[in-house]
């Protein structure tokens, strides 16, 4: 089963998106202090289609990028760290981890893929539109467009 969220349906993938996170949670590296005026963290799901085509998770095959009205940065970070899949990521990275499936860095039928993106420079506020890019080596870019509620909380669900 599918979390819950809005499906974005294309010829061989569907992407299932739902927002997590509001604020930052502090790192050692970088010493951020928890903000919640922000929304700061997004995360979304990914799974093919059916009869889809593999799409590596790689971070040397995909590319995940974002922009808002302020700022565009076409490639994020990928963070390896083990508590990134929590959302512990430092800004401007991202992440995933398999939450069905095999452990490789094949998404493949039937399999899904939690995708964390900690958004850069403390993230947006209230009432903001962003958009998060998923950018494979081949194939289409899949741009996800939303907009921070207008309360932010440490868990909204983006629509």
């Amino acid at each position: 089963m599918m979390e819950p969220g809005i499906r974005v349906l294309r010829p061989t993938r569907v992407i299932t998106i739902r927002g997590y996170y509001a604020w930052n949670y502090p790192d050692e590296a970088s010493k951020y202090q928890a903000d919640s005026t922000n929304l700061t963290v997004v995360e979304f799901y990914l799974q093919l289609s059916t009869r889809g085509e593999p799409l590596s998770l790689s971070p040397t095959k995909l590319t995940i990028g974002y922009s808002d009205k302020d700022r565009h940065a076409g490639a994020l970070t990928y963070a390896s760290n083990e508590n990134a899949s929590l959302g512990n990521l430092t800004m401007g990275c991202w992440n995933f981890s398999i939450t069905r499936g095999d452990a490789d860095v094949l998404l493949e039928a039937d399999e899904q893929a939690k995708i964390n993106v900690s958004l850069p420079d403390y993230g947006v506020t209230a009432n903001m539109d962003f958009t998060i890019e998923v950018k494979p080596a081949t194939g289409a870019v899949r741009g996800i467009t939303r907009t921070a509620p207008p309360s932010i909380h440490e868990t909204d669900i983006l629509h």
